[in-house]
């Protein structure tokens, strides 16, 4: 004899609590996409909100420098200011318990000329503009891939002509 158990068995045979069970996970799939598809956008929105430049508008090339530029600095705040923003965590200056610690936000991203590391952001203005072939800038994340630990704020890679 046949029961309602053994038509559930088989897949050719209709039964709700199968059907009603794929239903279900159908439907959660279907809400963790989408989910994850407005996360990312409203990212991706905030992002441009706040000034991070794109992908593409991380590099500063030798057509974007003009003659009033004196200095590496003076290019990169005025084509793109967002590389000398600080970002990343915050270091403790004195020791103590948690209410006394001063903290004092990472002053900016170091920079490397020609592949060796000077310092931070002010070192920019002891590179002419005239030498300077590229700037990029390295988020955190790609500058401690590339350059080892301690690039919370990123890096700025300057390439000049005398390479």
């Amino acid at each position: 004899m046949i029961t309602a158990d053994d038509l559930c068995t088989d897949s050719a045979f209709v039964c709700p609590e199968r059907d009603l069970l794929h239903a279900r996970w159908g439907r959660a799939i279907a809400i963790g996409l989408a989910a994850g598809a407005l996360a990312c956008a409203a990212a991706q929105a905030t992002s441009r909100r706040e000034g991070h430049a794109r992908p593409e508008t991380q590099v500063i090339d030798a057509s974007e420098i003009r003659p009033h530029h004196a200095t590496a600095y003076d290019v990169v705040a005025g084509r793109r200011p967002d590389f000398l923003r600080s970002r990343g965590a915050t270091v403790a200056l004195s020791a103590g318990d948690a209410e006394s610690t001063e903290r004092v936000r990472v002053l900016g991203p170091l920079v490397y000329l020609d592949g060796v590391r000077l310092g931070g952001p002010e070192h920019l203005r002891w590179i002419r503009a005239s030498e300077v072939l590229e700037i990029r800038h390295l988020g955190a994340i790609e500058a401690a891939v590339h350059l080892g630990p301690g690039h919370e704020s990123g890096a700025i890679m300057v390439i000049t002509r005398r390479r």
